[in-house]
Protein backbone atom coordinates (compact mmCIF):
# COMPACT_ATOMS: atom_id res chain seq x y z
CA UNK A 1 0.00 0.00 0.00
CA UNK A 2 1.13 3.19 -0.99
CA UNK A 3 1.55 6.29 1.51
CA UNK A 4 0.73 9.57 0.49
CA UNK A 5 3.33 12.25 0.90
CA UNK A 6 3.02 16.26 0.51
CA UNK A 7 4.01 17.89 -2.23
CA UNK A 8 7.50 19.52 -1.91
CA UNK A 9 5.89 22.94 -2.53
CA UNK A 10 3.59 22.60 0.11
CA UNK A 11 6.12 21.82 2.92
CA UNK A 12 7.57 24.62 2.06
CA UNK A 13 5.10 27.05 2.05
CA UNK A 14 4.17 25.77 5.45
CA UNK A 15 7.87 25.93 6.68
CA UNK A 16 7.82 29.76 5.18
CA UNK A 17 5.02 30.26 7.00
CA UNK A 18 6.28 28.98 10.46
CA UNK A 19 9.64 31.39 10.11
CA UNK A 20 7.58 34.41 9.25
CA UNK A 21 5.40 33.76 12.65
CA UNK A 22 8.52 33.21 14.69
CA UNK A 23 10.36 36.23 13.48
CA UNK A 24 7.43 38.72 13.38
CA UNK A 25 4.42 37.19 15.90
CA UNK A 26 6.50 35.68 18.37
CA UNK A 27 9.60 38.79 18.06
CA UNK A 28 11.41 38.68 21.61
CA UNK A 29 11.71 42.52 21.33
CA UNK A 30 8.53 43.47 19.65
CA UNK A 31 6.06 40.95 20.63
CA UNK A 32 7.33 39.42 23.87
CA UNK A 33 8.69 42.74 25.36
CA UNK A 34 11.15 40.70 27.43
CA UNK A 35 13.98 41.68 25.79
CA UNK A 36 13.49 45.67 25.65
CA UNK A 37 15.43 46.87 27.99
CA UNK A 38 18.91 45.31 26.81
CA UNK A 39 18.66 46.82 22.98
CA UNK A 40 17.31 50.31 24.27
CA UNK A 41 20.50 50.17 26.70
CA UNK A 42 23.20 48.43 24.74
CA UNK A 43 22.60 48.67 20.95
CA UNK A 44 24.11 51.81 20.60
CA UNK A 45 26.17 51.08 17.72
CA UNK A 46 25.79 48.15 14.97
CA UNK A 47 28.84 46.23 16.62
CA UNK A 48 27.42 46.40 20.34
CA UNK A 49 23.95 45.39 18.36
CA UNK A 50 25.56 42.30 17.07
CA UNK A 51 27.59 41.10 20.40
CA UNK A 52 24.59 41.33 22.11
CA UNK A 53 22.63 39.13 19.30
CA UNK A 54 25.93 36.95 20.02
CA UNK A 55 25.24 36.79 23.86
CA UNK A 56 21.51 35.86 23.06
CA UNK A 57 22.49 33.19 20.74
CA UNK A 58 24.72 31.78 23.25
CA UNK A 59 23.04 32.28 26.62
CA UNK A 60 19.12 31.92 25.48
CA UNK A 61 18.94 30.25 22.58
CA UNK A 62 20.88 26.75 24.51
CA UNK A 63 18.66 27.28 27.42
CA UNK A 64 15.32 27.50 25.53
CA UNK A 65 16.37 24.25 23.32
CA UNK A 66 17.19 22.64 26.33
CA UNK A 67 14.06 23.14 28.12
CA UNK A 68 12.01 22.33 24.94
CA UNK A 69 13.76 19.06 25.30
CA UNK A 70 12.87 18.74 28.81
CA UNK A 71 9.52 19.89 28.92
CA UNK A 72 7.42 16.64 28.99
CA UNK A 73 9.94 14.89 31.28
CA UNK A 74 9.72 17.19 33.95
CA UNK A 75 7.26 19.60 35.25
CA UNK A 76 7.17 23.20 34.15
CA UNK A 77 8.74 24.89 37.41
CA UNK A 78 11.50 22.89 37.04
CA UNK A 79 11.95 23.07 33.02
CA UNK A 80 11.80 26.94 34.25
CA UNK A 81 14.91 26.47 36.94
CA UNK A 82 17.13 24.32 34.48
CA UNK A 83 16.55 27.15 32.26
CA UNK A 84 17.39 29.68 34.29
CA UNK A 85 20.56 27.93 35.79
CA UNK A 86 21.85 27.33 32.38
CA UNK A 87 21.43 30.48 31.01
CA UNK A 88 23.22 31.70 33.77
CA UNK A 89 26.35 29.49 33.17
CA UNK A 90 26.72 30.25 29.54
CA UNK A 91 26.97 33.93 30.16
CA UNK A 92 30.57 33.67 31.15
CA UNK A 93 31.49 31.67 27.53
CA UNK A 94 29.53 34.36 26.41
CA UNK A 95 31.62 37.06 28.35
CA UNK A 96 34.75 35.57 27.11
CA UNK A 97 33.61 35.38 23.46
CA UNK A 98 32.26 38.89 23.38
CA UNK A 99 34.73 41.05 25.20
CA UNK A 100 36.88 40.94 21.88
CA UNK A 101 33.97 42.76 19.78
CA UNK A 102 32.63 44.73 22.00
CA UNK A 103 34.55 45.27 25.58
CA UNK A 104 31.93 47.47 27.64
CA UNK A 105 28.96 45.81 26.44
CA UNK A 106 28.34 43.66 29.60
CA UNK A 107 29.06 46.97 31.68
CA UNK A 108 26.72 48.70 29.26
CA UNK A 109 23.89 45.97 30.28
CA UNK A 110 24.24 46.38 33.39
CA UNK A 111 21.51 45.23 35.62
CA UNK A 112 19.50 44.06 32.12
CA UNK A 113 21.88 41.41 32.31
CA UNK A 114 19.20 39.18 34.91
CA UNK A 115 16.96 39.90 32.02
CA UNK A 116 18.94 38.35 29.61
CA UNK A 117 19.48 34.80 32.20
CA UNK A 118 15.79 34.84 32.55
CA UNK A 119 14.71 35.60 29.37
CA UNK A 120 14.17 31.59 28.52
CA UNK A 121 11.45 31.71 30.88
CA UNK A 122 9.53 34.50 29.28
CA UNK A 123 10.08 32.77 25.93
CA UNK A 124 8.89 29.83 27.00
CA UNK A 125 5.87 31.01 28.69
CA UNK A 126 3.46 32.09 25.65
CA UNK A 127 2.20 29.05 24.08
CA UNK A 128 4.24 26.22 25.75
CA UNK A 129 0.99 23.89 25.05
CA UNK A 130 1.15 24.57 21.60
CA UNK A 131 5.03 24.45 21.65
CA UNK A 132 5.00 20.99 23.02
CA UNK A 133 2.10 20.15 20.51
CA UNK A 134 4.81 20.42 17.74
CA UNK A 135 7.70 17.95 16.40
CA UNK A 136 10.95 18.32 18.55
CA UNK A 137 12.76 19.31 15.23
CA UNK A 138 10.28 22.12 14.57
CA UNK A 139 10.31 23.19 18.35
CA UNK A 140 14.44 23.79 17.88
CA UNK A 141 14.14 25.42 14.57
CA UNK A 142 11.68 28.19 15.92
CA UNK A 143 14.25 28.80 18.85
CA UNK A 144 16.48 29.73 16.34
CA UNK A 145 14.02 32.05 14.33
CA UNK A 146 13.32 33.85 17.29
CA UNK A 147 17.07 34.27 18.16
CA UNK A 148 17.16 35.50 14.40
CA UNK A 149 14.15 38.06 14.64
CA UNK A 150 15.84 39.59 17.91
CA UNK A 151 19.02 39.93 16.18
CA UNK A 152 17.29 41.75 13.41
CA UNK A 153 15.52 44.40 15.85
CA UNK A 154 18.36 44.82 17.75
CA UNK A 155 20.70 45.58 14.50
CA UNK A 156 18.21 47.69 13.13
CA UNK A 157 18.22 49.31 16.20
CA UNK A 158 22.17 50.01 16.84
CA UNK A 159 22.55 50.51 13.16
CA UNK A 160 20.06 53.83 13.23
CA UNK A 161 21.55 54.87 16.68
CA UNK A 162 25.02 54.88 15.33
CA UNK A 163 24.13 56.49 12.11
CA UNK A 164 21.86 59.32 13.81
CA UNK A 165 24.70 59.71 16.53
CA UNK A 166 28.30 59.42 15.19
CA UNK A 167 27.31 58.84 11.21
CA UNK A 168 29.72 55.95 10.98
CA UNK A 169 28.68 52.36 10.67
CA UNK A 170 30.34 49.66 12.47
CA UNK A 171 32.75 52.65 13.75
CA UNK A 172 33.73 53.75 10.59
CA UNK A 173 33.26 57.59 9.95
CA UNK A 174 31.20 58.03 7.07
CA UNK A 175 32.14 61.90 6.53
CA UNK A 176 29.50 63.47 7.24
CA UNK A 177 28.56 64.95 10.75
CA UNK A 178 26.29 63.67 13.13
CA UNK A 179 22.39 64.77 12.51
CA UNK A 180 21.17 63.54 15.84
CA UNK A 181 23.33 63.15 18.83
CA UNK A 182 20.82 62.37 20.89
CA UNK A 183 20.10 58.82 19.33
CA UNK A 184 22.67 57.22 21.56
CA UNK A 185 20.17 58.00 24.47
CA UNK A 186 18.12 55.45 26.54
CA UNK A 187 14.95 58.02 25.57
CA UNK A 188 15.64 57.77 21.62
CA UNK A 189 15.81 53.80 21.76
CA UNK A 190 12.56 53.47 23.12
CA UNK A 191 11.42 55.95 20.36
CA UNK A 192 13.22 54.00 17.39
CA UNK A 193 11.65 50.67 18.94
CA UNK A 194 8.30 52.35 18.71
CA UNK A 195 8.77 52.98 14.95
CA UNK A 196 9.79 49.39 14.25
CA UNK A 197 7.00 47.76 16.23
CA UNK A 198 4.59 49.80 14.21
CA UNK A 199 6.46 48.18 11.00
CA UNK A 200 6.56 44.57 12.26
CA UNK A 201 2.85 45.11 13.33
CA UNK A 202 2.06 46.10 9.83
CA UNK A 203 3.89 43.27 8.38
CA UNK A 204 2.15 40.84 10.98
CA UNK A 205 -1.37 42.08 9.80
CA UNK A 206 0.11 41.38 6.40
CA UNK A 207 0.95 38.04 7.11
CA UNK A 208 -1.79 37.53 8.87
CA UNK A 209 -4.10 38.39 5.41
CA UNK A 210 -2.07 36.14 2.98
CA UNK A 211 -2.60 33.12 5.52
CA UNK A 212 -5.99 33.82 5.59
CA UNK A 213 -6.96 33.89 2.06
CA UNK A 214 -4.28 31.41 1.45
CA UNK A 215 -6.74 29.29 3.82
CA UNK A 216 -9.89 30.56 2.41
CA UNK A 217 -8.81 28.99 -1.57
CA UNK A 218 -7.92 25.98 -0.10
CA UNK A 219 -11.76 25.80 1.55
CA UNK A 220 -12.82 26.90 -1.96
CA UNK A 221 -10.94 24.16 -3.74
CA UNK A 222 -12.38 21.45 -1.71
CA UNK A 223 -15.67 22.82 -1.48
CA UNK A 224 -15.62 22.70 -5.50
CA UNK A 225 -14.28 18.99 -5.13
CA UNK A 226 -17.18 18.00 -3.36
CA UNK A 227 -19.48 19.22 -4.98
CA UNK A 228 -17.97 17.50 -7.93
CA UNK A 229 -18.17 14.53 -6.84
CA UNK A 230 -21.45 14.92 -5.47
CA UNK A 231 -22.73 15.87 -9.26
CA UNK A 232 -20.61 12.82 -10.34
CA UNK A 233 -22.28 10.39 -7.81
CA UNK A 234 -25.91 11.92 -8.86
CA UNK A 235 -24.90 11.24 -12.67
CA UNK A 236 -23.59 7.72 -11.58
Amino acid sequence: MKTKTAPAHSFDKKALGRAASALIRRNPVLTIGMLIGPVVAAAVNLKAAVALSIAVFIMVVPAVIAARLLQKLVPDWVDAIISVLLSAGLSFLAYALISPISPLIFDTIGIYLPVLIVAPVSILGPGRDRFAAKSRLWSIAEVFFIGIGFTIIACLVGLIRELLANASVWGVALGSSPALPAASTVFAGFIILGFLAAMFRALAMLEKQLRLRSQRKKAEKQAHKLAAAAENAENA
